[in-house]
């Protein structure tokens, strides 16, 4: 939500939105949509390295993803790099394409669910015990 504010002349909630992302990836570096976002941020106010580090690690965490790769190759076209741009570009066609004939738009091929080990702690087993 405060990235839609931030699209227009909101300066406090594009801060915001920056100091969120961040302290997102400070909890879990993993977070591709996080750096996807810093990225296409960094983008808009022409900070074109950091726009390409936050894009490249998107992709290595969500390389299957079209719209990541379309905002690297943006930003790589931006930054004078037309050959890896192209290359961008022709990643996100192909995936692009991948995801228009998946019935419900989403790449599944190869994908594996992760199921939350739903056991209960042992800690929790003992009411007594402190909590840590």
């Amino acid at each position: 939500m405060l990235l839609k504010f931030s699209a227009g002349s909101d300066r406090a909630a594009k801060a915001k939105a920056i100091s969120l992302l961040k302290s997102a990836l400070a909890f879990d570096g993993s977070l591709a949509e996080s750096h996807y976002q810093l990225g296409n941020l960094a983008v808009k106010d022409g900070d074109l390295p950091l726009a390409i580090r936050h894009l490249e690690t998107a992709v290595r965490l969500m390389p299957a993803s079209s719209k990541i790769r379309f905002a690297l190759a943006r930003a790589y076209k931006g930054a004078g790099r037309s050959e890896q741009a192209s290359k961008e570009v022709a990643s996100f066609q192909r995936l692009k394409t991948e995801e228009e004939k998946s019935p419900d738009g989403v790449i599944t091929k190869g994908a594996t669910a992760e199921i939350p080990d739903l056991a209960p702690l042992e800690s929790a087993a003992d009411p007594n015990q402190e909590p840590r």
